[in-house]
């Protein structure tokens, strides 16, 4: 009687142990990457465009770094080439150097980065400038 009842509790222990063994608890989903996230890493320029029209745009590249930081490289720089950037308070744009200008982020995602900013020039008038990222 005595091993019979040792018996029953070892399979119910072992049952026990087989059953709460598997591991099938769903793994937690990891969140989904911020903006800044995305944002910090080295970029080429591959298109620019201005009211639609291209141009040049060989040889650029911006590193946004996780301390809000920017470096620019390319052969004619319209903005500074290093500095500060951050975002507008909706996180819609991208502000280098506090501003005034607003790169508005049309498109961000771990493999492209497109901007827009509209620019007031004195041949030119009112200047659309669209820049296509790629990293």
């Amino acid at each position: 009687m005595k091993t019979t009842y040792k018996l029953i509790c070892y399979l119910f222990l072992v049952a026990y142990i087989i059953a709460c063994g598997k591991g099938d608890d769903p793994q937690p989903t990891p969140p989904p990457p911020t903006k800044k996230d995305l944002l910090t890493q080295t970029w080429r320029l591959v298109k620019v465009t201005a009211n639609g029209a291209d141009q040049p745009s060989a040889g650029y590249t911006v590193r946004f770094t996780s301390t809000n930081t920017y470096t620019a490289n390319g052969p004619m720089l319209t903005v500074a080439g290093s500095g500060n950037w951050g975002f507008n308070s909706g996180e819609t744009a991208i502000l280098l150097n506090g501003g005034p200008e607003q790169f508005r982020i049309v498109t961000l995602s771990a493999e492209q980065m497109v901007l827009e900013v509209d620019q007031e020039t004195y041949k030119a008038g009112e200047l659309n400038v669209r820049f296509e990222f790629q990293k």
